[in-house]
Order: C-alpha cells, then sequence, then structure tokens
C-alpha cells in the first residue's frame, strides 16, 4: 500500500478543489492507496472527520507566507516519509514544495486547478513559473487554460488531462429536495430563485452576483437570491445585503454536504467568476438541468450543455439583467448523463490510480 501526501493550497473545507480530492479519496482502492493531507489551519476542517475515517492523516503546517522558515522545517520533515506528493496548485508558488520534495528524493506530482490569479499573485506566478517546472514527474491539469497558466510551453504537450471526477448521479434535479428545502426557507413556489454554490472569495466575484440580484429585485419581488459557500469574503457580502435591504430576501448558506439539493431549490445558477481552473459546480448545475448564467472566463471544457448556458461579460450588468427577464422557468429539468461520464468520478480514479501505479514504477 502506497500512502500519497496531498498538499493542498488552503484546507480540507467546501470547495471545488477540496471536494474533488475527497471524492476521489473515497472511490480509490484503498488496498493500494490511502490519502494524508498538509493543511494550513489549526481549526477543524470541513472533512476531517471523513479523512480519518478513511484511514488518512492530517498535518497541520503554519502559513508559508507568514512563518516560512517553520513552514519549510516541518514541511520536510513530513514529506520526506513518502516515496510521492501530490502538488495541487493554484499558482506557482507551489515551487517550494516542489523543489524541497525533489531534494529529498521524492517523486512529485504537481496538479494545475486555476487558470489566473490575482495582481500580486501573478506577479510571483511568472516569476517562478519556469524554475518549478523543472521539479515535476508529472504534471495534471483541470483543463487547457489551467495547462497554460502553470506549466511552461516545452511541458504542456507532456501535460495529462484529469478530469473533475464527481458522482454525477446525485445531482440530477429532485422535486422533492426543492419542495422541502423552499418550505423550510419559506420561499414561494412561484418565488424565482437565483443562486451559486462556491467559496466567497473575489475571484468568484459574489458581490457582482448581489447587484445582479438587486437591480432584479427592484422591479420584480418575486427573486430570491441563495448563496451556498464559506470564505474570506462572507463579512464583506453580508454588509452589502444590509445596505440594501435585502436581509429578508438573500440566504447565505454555510458550506454544506448536500449540495445537490440547493440546485434542485434554485430556478438559475449565476456563476460570473473573473478566472477558473474549470468550474466544477458548473457541472454540477448543468445535470440538475438548470439554465446556467456565466461570465466570459469559464473554460470551455464545463460547457457541455450549450443550451443550457448563457454566456455574457462582466462589464455590462444589464445584459445579465435583460438576459434573466427573458428565460422561460417552466422547462423540464430532466437531463442525460451520457454527455458528463467523462466526469463520472469512478473512470477518473481509475485514471489517477494508474498514474500513480506508472510513477511507482519508475526510478
Amino acid at each position: 500500500m502506497e500512502r500519497i501526501l496531498h498538499c493542498l493550497p488552503g484546507n480540507l473545507d467546501v470547495g471545488g478543489i477540496e471536494n474533488f480530492i475527497i471524492n476521489i479519496n473515497r472511490y480509490i482502492d484503498k488496498t493500494n492507496y490511502k490519502f494524508d493531507y498538509i493543511v494550513h489551519k489549526k481549526d477543524k476542517n470541513f472533512y476531517e472527520d471523513e479523512v480519518n475515517s478513511l484511514g488518512g492523516k492530517i498535518y497541520r503546517l503554519p502559513n508559508k507566507s507568514k512563518n516560512f522558515i517553520e513552514y519549510k522545517k516541518q514541511f520536510i520533515k513530513i514529506v520526506k516519509n513518502y516515496n510521492i506528493i501530490h502538488i495541487h496548485s493554484v499558482y506557482a508558488f507551489t515551487f517550494f514544495e516542489a523543489y524541497w520534495a525533489k531534494k529529498m528524493g521524492v517523486k512529485v506530482i504537481l496538479h494545475s486547478h486555476n487558470s489566473s490569479a490575482s495582481f500580486k499573485r501573478r506577479m510571483l506566478h511568472y516569476i517562478l513559473k519556469n524554475s518549478q517546472d523543472r521539479y515535476i514527474d508529472l504534471r495534471l491539469s483541470c483543463s487547457s487554460a489551467a495547462t497554460k497558466w502553470m506549466f511552461r510551453k516545452r511541458s504542456q504537450n507532456k501535460t495529462v488531462y484529469i478530469r473533475n471526477g464527481f458522482d454525477i448521479h446525485k445531482y440530477r434535479f429532485n422535486k422533492l429536495s426543492r419542495d422541502k428545502l423552499r418550505q423550510y426557507y419559506d420561499i414561494g413556489e412561484k418565488d424565482i430563485v437565483l443562486g451559486n454554490t462556491s467559496r466567497f472569495s473575489a475571484q468568484k466575484n459574489p458581490l457582482f452576483t448581489i447587484d445582479i440580484f438587486n437591480k432584479l429585485y427592484l422591479n420584480d419581488d418575486r427573486y430570491r437570491l441563495v448563496l451556498v459557500g464559506e470564505g474570506d469574503l462572507k463579512k464583506e457580502i453580508e454588509n452589502k445585503i444590509k445596505e440594501l435591504k435585502l436581509i429578508d430576501v438573500v440566504k447565505i448558506i454555510d458550506g454544506v454536504k448536500n449540495v445537490e439539493d440547493y440546485l434542485s431549490m434554485f430556478d438559475l445558477f449565476i456563476f460570473p467568476s473573473l478566472y477558473e481552473g474549470l468550474g466544477i459546480s458548473l457541472l454540477e448545475a448543468q445535470i440538475n438541468g438548470l439554465n446556467c448564467l456565466i461570465s466570459q472566463n469559464i473554460p470551455e471544457e464545463a460547457i457541455i450543455l450549450k443550451e443550457k448556458i448563457f454566456i455574457l461579460s462582466n462589464e455590462h450588468i444589464e445584459e445579465w439583467q435583460k438576459c434573466i427577464l427573458n428565460i422561460n422557468f417552466n422547462e423540464l429539468r430532466l437531463v442525460s448523463l451520457e454527455e458528463f461520464e467523462d466526469f463520472d468520478v469512478k473512470n477518473v480514479v481509475n485514471e489517477i490510480e494508474k498514474k500513480y501505479f506508472k510513477l511507482m514504477l519508475t526510478k
């Protein structure tokens, strides 16, 4: 049995990368592989109990930016006990983990999950990107945009595209779940629910979503907004809702394990991200049969049902408002899963197991 050390950009809380890793952990052959994790907060992680039940270990390291020396010391002490490290990266600040692990004789997998970053991070990314690439044994990526972002040009054709696998069957529309949640949150059947399920971060552009909703609600009080997630911008989101006097019609739901039920409660999915590695929540929304309004920054690999997708510019909020007013909310929500089979977690796990096994055999 091989223990794989996963190095996360954050923690094992609710989020696209974290959900993907946990999904793989649930389905991987545990007679051959066990997953351990490096996280970066002292508090309990959302998935911590599940990781423990799956036989995994969680290492809590200090923030690398704030305590670099101590982080390096603890990282090296941990990584030297492994043969393989699977680094999940959103920008090339992971150069250090790749470099330290390689120097310790550990095989390095670097998995690209994003396609851009904030201005300061972009500057650091471009400084470290080419150097990081020298210490990687296996390059994985969730989209062509994520490949171009993370790896130097000469290595991009060596990168393996791994889809973000999940249980596609559980995201189908469920009328019973819809009715139960609407009753619980006092949302009428004739109310129109706009929703989003993602981190509360600048990348996901949640304040823009609130602006869209506010314009709609001022003209039609049947509209409701439900935001499911957690993140650094939660307080700012709450303050904006108070300022606009929308407390009674906007619901903020902390991270949940039954995201599929909330999708069934929605009438429309709003996804105005500034950038994405893929956009797993958009795939889930499409399986649920939702019409989806998305920004121009979403990778094409996440667009499966083109008839359900409306691509708009984040520069023109009126376009979003106009588009929503023209949508038919009485459409059937039944979707064939055939087009989503490549994202089925069991198929993705099979591909990852092959990559791990091949890497174990190489000298």
